[in-house]
């Protein structure tokens, strides 16, 4: 779109926490820079510790599709305490994908809007570094919980 390239990046799971997926970009987006070793993954997903990863912008991001898998297998069925019929978006599809080429996708897209947000993110990210200078590359702050 405008000539410019979008990465997909698809992400499934039960429930998320605020900013996690933003969060998950941001990572990615420091380690493909080479500002942030791979090792941080790891480090960042241990288990008493919290690393400080600055959340990628929301500019572009956008919740494509939601599942009902788990949610449907729970209660449908379940009689008074469950749901007659499973909960899914599909008959909608035809609509929700136009929707999103005619509305969604040109706007993401706009020329003068994508950089902004991701310039400013990089330009921030060193703030969320410690010993930026080191021999064995950044490292993202931590607390120990």
């Amino acid at each position: 779109l405008h000539e410019r390239s979008f990465i997909r990046l698809r992400v499934a799971g039960a429930s998320f926490l605020l900013n996690q997926i933003r969060k998950m970009v941001g990572l990615v987006v420091l380690i493909n820079k080479g500002w942030v070793p791979e090792s941080e993954i790891e480090r960042a997903l241990t288990v008493g510790e919290a690393a400080n990863i600055p959340p990628a912008p929301a500019d572009g991001l956008l919740l494509d599709d939601l599942m009902f898998d788990g949610f449907n297998r729970r209660f449908t069925g379940k009689g008074d305490r469950g749901i007659a019929q499973e909960v899914s978006f599909t008959r909608f599809e035809t609509e929700r994908q136009l929707f999103k080429r005619q509305n969604i996708y040109p706007h993401i897209a706009q020329p003068d809007r994508l950089p902004k947000g991701m310039a400013v993110f990089l330009e921030n990210a060193y703030e969320s570094f410690r010993n930026p200078m080191s021999e064995s590359g950044p490292m993202l702050k931590t607390t120990l919980l």
